[in-house]
């Protein structure tokens, strides 16, 4: 049975050691021009808050990666963010165009352990190369509107390179996922921003 095409992003599932994901808090301020979705892999940025909230932006491809987003902050329950904007609760995305800050929940581990789907061209994807690494096409999910992100594999990167920013650990585990185009796989990221020698931002 063929593959389904349904990106989802990077999703987090477990770590290295077996613990579940754990998230931390990061700031994207009005000035960010990117959208975000969950399952957005991004990259710590040289921006904080005024308490000194450390900033993300969407990572690049190639991108030094701190993880991906689990979830935008809701309104806390006196209506009144701690950004100090009243937010909605519903808010699953982060439009390109932002009228105020936003805070985001990265899973940021360095050996966390996420799922990611493969592109529709069957290029590289053979048992081989399962442990290979690999860049991401980030895309945004269409319709916009949807909630995950549409990021996959970019097939055409996967190799055994060091530098590539993530780490292919095989196939997914699960019912209707096989070896060829749309499979999804069990990666980490390969040049972690906390789990390097990396420079600052």
């Amino acid at each position: 049975m063929a593959n389904v095409n349904r990106p989802f992003g990077l999703m987090p599932v477990e770590t290295l050691s077996g613990r579940e994901p754990s998230v931390h808090r990061y700031y994207i301020p009005s000035t960010d021009t990117d959208a975000y979705y969950i399952g957005s892999p991004v990259i710590l940025a040289a921006v904080g808050d005024a308490r000194g909230v450390p900033g993300v932006a969407i990572g690049a491809a190639s991108g030094v990666f701190v993880g991906s987003v689990v979830g935008v902050e809701p309104a806390n329950i006196n209506g009144i963010a701690q950004a100090g904007t009243t937010l909605d609760t519903t808010q699953v995305s982060i439009p390109a165009t932002k009228t105020r800050a936003y805070y985001v929940y990265v899973a940021d581990d360095p050996h966390q352990i996420f799922e990611i789907q493969c592109g529709a061209t069957a290029t590289n994807l053979v048992t081989t190369k399962l442990n290979n690494n690999f860049n991401v096409t980030i895309a945004a999910p269409s319709p916009a509107t949807s909630p995950q992100s549409a990021t996959i594999v970019d097939n055409a990167t996967i190799n055994t390179t060091n530098t590539l920013p993530m780490r292919m650990m095989g196939l997914a585990q699960r019912e209707n996922n096989e070896v060829g185009a749309y499979q999804v796989v069990r990666c980490k990221i390969n040049t972690h921003a906390y789990g390097n020698v990396i420079a600052g931002v």
